[in-house]
């Protein structure tokens, strides 16, 4: 049976299956091994798929519930951990198959389901080990096909590694992206204002720099509205473009070029902090220069917060702070036994704190920073 039809045909059976509560094992027999069929594998062949895969994680012997297998030599690509068709997918579900796929460097690629829900992860922000949020995300009862398009690329007809990377790529920067050009409708930044001038004004002296840097950034909300609003993701639409800037009034000063260059900037509308040091930064209107390293700002802000309200620290979405304390790797001791994880990239600290801001619905300029070059 083919893919859509497959999906559509087990869409039904769980709308006809009256009794949610059945066990991992059925859970894997009557949805699981049927989804691996539509994607044209054979669930029989040992060259294909294994169940209860076989993986050491320090002196322990671990099973993986189902391993999708490449031919020429058989080796894991897919791991795939169940749960069963009652079950809620939660966070240390995941970090359960994260630790499975780290193991084998051949496993690029992991999937969390509970028969109904669908999660598929690579290792996008950091090569083999697997990221915290899925690439891919449906169930049954999802009303649109084009997750069944992208399902097509892990048929084994169609599997290629490469181009699977591409796609979770693509489906993982794509709402990345548009989010972010959201933001700079709503308020737009004075860096994307420059960044335009330079790029489509060309170069310009001092004085007129600032007068273009202001227009351009006054009509910012009107071309990215125009250009969110238009669906066409080829960037086919035309703008017009006799359409006048507008002035900038009194109320709109314009800034001298050294405040602009030197200005710290929200957190949210920061450039990436990859390979940078901080050269100060803000929290909550306290200057703070004390401190160079991103890890320093992001164990300050977690501290004060936790301070302030231990209970939404440890329970904003995927929260880096825990109850027990890591076996391996770095983390800093916060009060009454809990522990901040610092293993990440300082791309991932910058989204942990965003997050954090988020879940104290604090204003998006409650931490801003100043970064420079290493």
């Amino acid at each position: 049976m083919d893919l859509k039809p497959g999906l559509k045909n087990l869409t039904e059976r769980y709308q006809a299956q009256s009794e949610k509560k059945i066990s991992e094992q059925q859970t894997i027999i009557s949805y699981v091994l049927p989804f691996l069929r539509y994607l044209g594998y054979d669930t029989s062949d040992q060259n294909q798929f294994r169940a209860e895969y076989s993986v050491k994680i320090g002196a322990k012997n671990f099973w993986v519930d189902l391993a999708v297998l490449d031919q020429t030599p058989p080796q894991p690509i897919i791991f795939i951990e169940c749960k069963s068709l009652d079950s809620k997918l939660q966070d240390g579900d995941r970090e359960q198959l994260s630790s499975y796929c780290n193991m084998r460097k051949s496993v690029k690629f992991g999937i969390l389901t509970n028969g109904y829900e669908y999660q598929f992860y690579t290792d996008l922000d950091h090569k083999n080990v697997l990221d915290e949020q899925p690439f891919l995300l449906f169930n049954l009862e999802t009303d649109t096909n084009e997750y069944i398009e992208h399902l097509s690329t892990f048929t084994r007809q169609n599997f290629d590694a490469a181009e699977a990377h591409l796609l979770a790529e693509r489906l993982s920067y794509r709402p990345k992206v548009l989010d972010y050009f959201e933001r700079e409708r709503k308020n737009p930044s004075d860096e994307l204002a420059r960044l335009i001038a330079k790029h489509a004004i060309g170069e310009l002296g001092k004085a007129k720099k600032k007068d273009i840097w202001s227009k351009i950034k006054s009509i910012l909300p009107e071309i990215l509205s125009e250009l969110l609003g238009s669906g066409d993701v080829n960037g086919d639409k035309v703008i017009d473009s006799s359409k006048p800037m507008v002035p900038v009034t009194e109320t709109d000063p314009v800034e001298s070029e050294s405040e602009v260059e030197t200005e710290a900037v929200s957190i949210f509308d920061s450039e990436s902090p990859e390979r940078k040091y901080i050269e100060y930064f803000i929290f909550e209107d306290e200057c703070l220069d004390q401190y160079n390293k991103i890890v320093d700002m992001y164990v300050y802000v977690f501290e004060k917060l936790f301070e302030r309200d231990k209970n939404c620290v440890l329970n904003f979405k995927n929260s880096p702070v825990h109850t027990s304390k890591p076996s391996y790797g770095s983390y800093e001791t916060l009060k009454e036994d809990c522990y901040l994880w610092k293993n990440y990239s300082n791309e991932r600290k910058f989204t942990h704190l965003k997050n954090l801001l988020a879940a104290f619905q604090m204003d998006k300029n409650a931490l801003r920073v100043k970064l420079r070059d290493k």
